[in-house]
């Protein structure tokens, strides 16, 4: 670190303070391209498990309709759409443009390639705290939401979470896959020097693209990205969240050791 430069933690608290949501999109906006390859990178290939437990999670059916809020480039979508199958329907979220292209890009090659197995998916431009669709019931609504590694960045856990609980259908279950703490000593200090250390050396290679005026170089993705996971409360506090929310039966199932864990709830 530069002489008298802030520390990430203290640079991400004037970026909360100031300006998160620009900062987050423009943020995502510029890893686009590089987002997926980043992530099995940096997983070390363990995505492939997580995705297997969150679909477990979601219960799908075949014919059911599914949303996929803060979806990325797709991966929970596409898990989601082959579940359901062409006979039900998915959307994907998201506030980044540029993301939304590289995931419709991602659904016309899966369609080439696997004709006649992916429900049809919907791609929307939106606010995770201002969802775009109607208030869900016993008659209607999405059979199951999703979150994928955003909880931390959204403005307001709780309003994503109501929002994502208001959109279900009744019954319907809401499905949050993020980043968490092990309480394993061991595994924790290994996660420690992972998460807040290697990743954003690892990051630099998808931070090429950022132009010298860019605010992004106030604090780089890949070292804000690790340095969010402060923010975000512990498992038991995003289980009060939850429940806040107005979501029953919430919990969480931790995987790999609680290096990432699953949070899920359902609609009463």
């Amino acid at each position: 670190m530069e002489k008298n430069a802030k520390h990430p933690r203290e640079t991400l608290k004037a970026i909360i303070a100031e300006d998160k949501p620009q900062y987050v999109k423009e943020l995502f906006d510029t890893i686009a391209e590089d987002y997926d390859r980043m992530n099995w990178i940096m997983t070390g290939g363990l995505l492939a498990l997580w995705h297997r437990a969150f679909l477990r999670q979601t219960r799908l059916a075949p014919g059911e309709t599914a949303l996929d809020v803060c979806c990325g480039t797709g991966d929970l979508t596409f898990l989601m759409a082959r579940r359901v199958g062409p006979r039900g329907a998915v959307t994907g979220l998201d506030f980044s443009e540029n993301m939304l292209a590289i995931a419709r890009r991602r659904a016309e090659a899966l369609a080439a390639k696997e004709p006649g197995k992916l429900a049809p998916i919907t791609w929307t431009q939106g606010d995770a705290l201002s969802l775009p669709f109607d208030d869900g019931d016993d008659d209607r609504g999405f059979a199951a939401v999703s979150m994928g590694f955003a909880l931390r960045n959204v403005g307001d856990i709780v309003q994503a979470l109501r929002e994502m609980a208001r959109v279900a259908r009744r019954g319907g279950r809401i499905i949050c896959l993020e980043v968490s703490r092990p309480k394993n000593p061991l595994l924790r200090a290994g996660f420690h020097i992972h998460f807040y250390r290697v990743v954003p050396i690892l990051g630099r290679m998808a931070e090429r693209r950022l132009p010298q005026e860019s605010p992004l170089r106030r604090l780089r993705p890949y070292t804000y990205l690790p340095y969010s996971l402060d923010h975000l409360p512990p498992p038991q506090g995003i289980l009060a969240l939850m429940k806040e929310a107005g979501l029953i039966e919430a919990r969480q199932i931790p995987l790999t050791g609680g290096v990432v864990s699953l949070y899920v709830g359902v609609k009463p």
